[in-house]
């Protein structure tokens, strides 16, 4: 449709009917002390994580939120259907084709013994490794394990060519930018920040958090793992979102 109304009708309850599916699996395993801040924990995680593109990244931010639910049923509440919906998160959005590992990966290392000395071994692995040139990789893997179609679209995002010529695309859209551009970058960076800091936060002072209760293990083991596939794949145009 091109009723303004109505698209924004439409966009604004599937995002935020999923937005709240996320929240709410937080703050129901929130200690009860604590549950007089869920509210402001609302509002503080509203205007840190949504971005003014919400609409015009709509696909996108809905496939995020969509597959950080997944993950966080999965995870948290331990319900195992969850890990096979979030399979379904590349037809909202074919970046996430990457992603998908991560539920698989979470699985296999949350059955270890040292699980978090391994996810937090990954985790400085993926600094180190952050640039190391996955783009060609990924799109050598593409075109022997996928189809021609989605090979071709992977290819136009991963190959030499490909991320040449997106930078210049990119680097166009920069110079010709908006000021809703400028500011809707700044806060990606503010949301980074947040998020390095509170992982860190969480790995110097983890042993007074799990002591209480096995959620922030879980927690505290998929953020690590989370961060480190997206440090591995930042060579890759995109794979840092």
């Amino acid at each position: 449709s091109s009723n303004f109304y109505f698209v924004t009708v439409c966009f604004t309850t599937i995002y935020f009917t999923v937005y709240y599916k996320c929240v709410k699996v937080v703050s129901s395993n929130i200690h009860s002390n604590y549950k007089t801040y869920i509210p402001w924990f609302y509002t503080f995680a509203l205007y840190t994580i949504l971005s003014f593109t919400v609409v015009t990244a709509f696909r996108y931010n809905l496939a995020v939120l969509y597959f950080s639910w997944c993950m966080l049923e999965y995870v948290i509440n331990g319900k195992k259907k969850f890990l096979y919906l979030s399979i379904l998160t590349p037809f909202i959005h074919f970046s996430f084709l990457f992603y998908i590992v991560l539920p698989f990966g979470y699985l296999f290392i949350n059955k270890l013994k040292y699980r978090t000395n391994i996810a937090l071994l990954i985790f400085v692995l993926s600094f180190i490794y952050s640039n190391s040139g996955m783009s060609s990789v990924v799109s050598n893997l593409s075109k022997q394990y996928l189809s021609e179609s989605v090979s071709s679209q992977v290819d136009a995002y991963a190959s030499e060519d490909g991320v040449k010529a997106n930078a210049k695309r990119y680097k166009k859209a920069v110079e010709n930018g908006s000021a809703r551009r400028a500011i809707n970058r700044g806060i990606i960076d503010y949301s980074r920040q947040i998020l390095m800091f509170s992982v860190v936060f969480f790995i110097v002072r983890r042993k007074r958090f799990l002591a209480k209760n096995k959620f922030y293990e879980q927690l505290l083991l998929l953020a690590l793992l989370s961060y480190s596939l997206t440090n591995f794949v930042s060579s890759v145009l995109h794979g840092s979102r």
